[in-house]
């Protein structure tokens, strides 16, 4: 059951409704609600690790990376007032918080089993659901008729979004604290601009290289205030379930 609970936060949750709320909200909205999950990870790691304290660097880091976050993206913050924007909103915060419980589940309840075939047991079983609620919901496709840049995007996702990185994401958590491995929902929109602008010749101006500095420094921060002893006596209570329990 760990790794069917494991694909349904992380996956079916985490993700599926990330999908479904970018067709409400824009992509930098939804990567400004995404920056919401290192919070999320923070305070379930400080509700179920009685090992786990958040102290003031950790804080200010953890505020210091979303405001970078936001700044960055603020050119879509006037979206926020428009009402259409609500369900997808609330999809992405339902996301953020999946994910977080999520990883920090993943954390908890550490299994001994290897990680490749646990990730692959987790985007079983949540492919399976996600298919029959997306009949559920009416939706339907002929491959087909698929345009080539949806096959190559569909190839990408499966081969770097799924086997590569999720593989990565697992064992991170496997090695780390969630909240330090929370660090990547900063990251990945800082990549995002920059790649935007060298390829897609998109916006990169002195705000955004500000923004991007704040959120770095807000990385440093998170890295700087979470303390290697927390690791060590989070480990030491934790103690691995056996792989007849795991599925």
């Amino acid at each position: 059951m760990i790794l069917f609970n494991r694909g349904i936060l992380l996956i079916v949750i985490g993700n599926a409704l990330v999908h479904g709320a970018e067709q409400y909200i824009s992509s930098g909205l939804a990567a400004i609600m995404a920056a919401m999950v290192p919070l999320w990870m923070a305070a379930f790691s400080v509700l179920l690790f009685k090992s786990v304290k958040l102290n003031r660097l950790m804080i200010t880091g953890l505020v210091l990376g979303f405001v970078g976050i936001v700044a960055i993206f603020s050119d879509s913050l006037d979206e926020f007032t428009n009402p259409k924007y609500t369900i997808g909103i609330i999809a992405m915060v339902a996301a953020s918080i999946g994910w977080a419980l999520g990883s920090v589940y993943s954390s908890l309840k550490k299994i001994e089993v290897n990680p490749i075939y646990g990730a692959g047991v987790q985007m079983l079983t949540a492919g399976i659901i996600s298919i029959f609620i997306g009949l559920g919901i009416g939706e339907r496709m002929n491959p087909l008729e698929m345009p080539m840049n949806g096959v190559w995007a569909v190839l990408y996702l499966a081969i770097i979004g799924s086997i590569v990185t999720y593989n990565a994401y697992m064992y991170a958590l496997s090695k780390l604290s969630p909240t330090r491995v929370s660090i990547y929902a900063y990251i990945n929109p800082v990549v995002a601009v920059l790649l935007g602008w060298l390829i897609l010749d998109e916006k990169l101006n002195l705000l955004i290289g500000i923004s991007i500095m704040i959120t770095l420094l807000g990385v440093y921060l998170v890295n700087r205030g979470f303390s290697p002893r927390m690791i060590k006596n989070q480990e030491s209570l934790e103690q691995p379930v056996s792989a007849t329990d795991t599925v």
